[in-house]
């Protein structure tokens, strides 16, 4: 295998391959645009609690959504409503608002990644190797690209933001460890890592964990480099997270960088109803059904749980749900524990679509040719998680401090993606996501791999490189 990528990438022709097939991803990515997004629906009828906000920042310059005569003003983080806000001064057809966010993000991946990839130790040769082989297992997934280019939840925007993010981290942390490498180190790479983290948790509160991993990268590139630009970009991230707490405050007089959704998430990570239809049924039938059924048929009685409207605000149904998520731990930790462990297997190891669906009643359900490719995508992604432990096994073994560095890197990178969907719950498209994650750590990893294997003069990052900082 590794001759063959030797062979098969020269320099040139390794570029030349990289930029056809993200050609191709584009032009999928908008065909795909086309066939699941309305042609004739508003931005406003945005799904998963989106519209609302969408559609009163238009209307009304208001980031709050109502119903029924009750308003919340924090159930949802403002990056996401804010950006089709935006798109709706000019057009509300969520078609056209679809297509305009896929050309963004795809200009945003295109220019991200040349910058990382020039910068990035190894010769030419090893790199576009690497990174076609993963690119072309992205590329050719169905899956996500039907996620990337959705416009009705995060990862709509997460799949691409967290493959860059991850791919600079990476990078930077190599950077930081290389002893020899003050000459070439690069503050902008930092600073684009802060950037794509900080987007992230503005876009679902959960990335938060993300961030704080970018923003320890900062501090202890600080602390060696003094670097004023990291240290502002570092000021202006906390900024964000700080003045989302703030607005809340002001507006609901609570201060949380969180959002008021959280209570009911936890607690649909963290009951026995929870526990009982994970993951066959989409959770949100706690709230809204009295019985669900499982695909074995078995009857799932559920509680009445009381409405947004029966609280004072939104802020104490977040209590109330948090309060008994708390309750239901302390009671059942054997429950939990077979909980966690169930969540754990369908985020790294599951290789079915779920939820299988979003009624409460899966019985009679057959496999659809969605379904099948989306196990076809799960084996995939499953193979690119073991193809990540063995590098990171032969990698940890060479005992060189750079490696076993970039090896803890991608382990806490890992790690701070999936810890919220442990504690919470997950579905495919988390999965998807951190999937997406799982390859740009290959690539970095059999990049280094394959660099350790042959040190060439390639093998620094070019000097004009600095002023291809974004």
């Amino acid at each position: 295998m590794l001759r063959f990528v030797r062979r098969l990438y020269t320099s040139r022709a390794g570029y030349t391959k990289l930029a056809l097939l993200a050609a191709w991803v584009c032009l999928i990515k908008l065909l795909a645009v086309v066939v699941f997004t309305p042609a004739t629906e508003s931005i406003f009828h945005i799904s998963f609690g989106f519209g609302g906000f969408i559609e009163s920042l238009d209307t009304a310059g208001k980031f709050q959504s109502c119903t029924d005569g009750f308003c919340t003003y924090s159930t949802r983080m403002p990056a996401l409503p804010l950006f089709f806000a935006a798109i709706g001064l000019v057009t509300e057809n969520m078609l056209a608002a679809a297509l305009i966010k896929s050309v963004l993000l795809t200009i945003v991946v295109v220019i991200g990644f040349r910058y990382l990839i020039r910068l990035q130790a190894g010769s030419d040769a090893h790199k576009t190797g690497a990174w076609f082989l993963v690119a072309l297992v992205l590329g050719f997934s169905p899956t996500v690209i039907k996620h990337a280019a959705t416009v009705h939840y995060e990862e709509g925007f997460l799949i691409e933001l967290l493959f860059l993010w991850c791919f600079a981290f990476l990078v930077a942390l190599h950077q930081w460890a290389d002893s020899a490498s003050d000459r070439v180190r690069r503050d902008g790479v930092v600073v684009f890592a802060l950037t794509l983290s900080t987007l992230a948790y503005l876009l679902k509160s959960s990335m938060i964990a993300v961030l704080a991993l970018s923003l320890l990268l900062a501090a202890v590139w600080f602390l060696r480099t003094k670097s004023r630009r990291v240290l502002v970009a570092a000021v202006l991230s906390l900024t964000c997270v700080t003045g989302w707490g703030v607005r809340n405050l002001v507006v609901t007089d609570h201060f949380s960088v969180m959002t008021s959704f959280d209570g009911q998430n936890s607690y649909r990570g963290m009951s026995s109803e929870g526990r009982q239809l994970f993951p066959e049924l989409y959770l949100d039938r706690m709230f809204d059904s009295k019985v669900a059924y499982l695909p074995d048929g078995e009857r799932i009685p559920l509680v009445p749980l009381p409405a947004i409207a029966d609280f004072k605000d939104e802020w104490a149904q977040d209590r109330y749900y948090k309060t008994k998520s708390a309750e239901w731990l302390l009671a059942h930790p054997g429950e939990w524990v077979g909980y966690t462990v169930k969540k754990a297997w369908n985020f790294f190891g599951g290789v079915h679509k779920t939820p299988y669906t979003y009624s409460n009643d899966a019985r009679g359900l057959r496999p659809n040719i969605e379904d099948r490719a989306t196990m076809l995508w799960l084996i995939g992604g499953r193979a690119l998680e073991v193809a990540m432990v063995a590098l990171l096994i032969g990698l940890w073994r060479r005992r060189d401090r750079i490696t076993r560095t970039l090896c803890v890197g991608v382990v806490a990178a890992n790690l701070a993606y999936a810890a919220p969907y442990l504690v919470g719950f997950n579905y495919e498209r988390h999965v998807t996501t951190y999937l997406v994650i799982v390859a740009a750590c290959v690539g970095v990893l059999l990049t280094e791999f394959l660099r350790g294997r042959t040190r060439d003069p390639e093998s620094e990052p070019q000097p004009e490189d600095e002023a291809a900082t974004p």
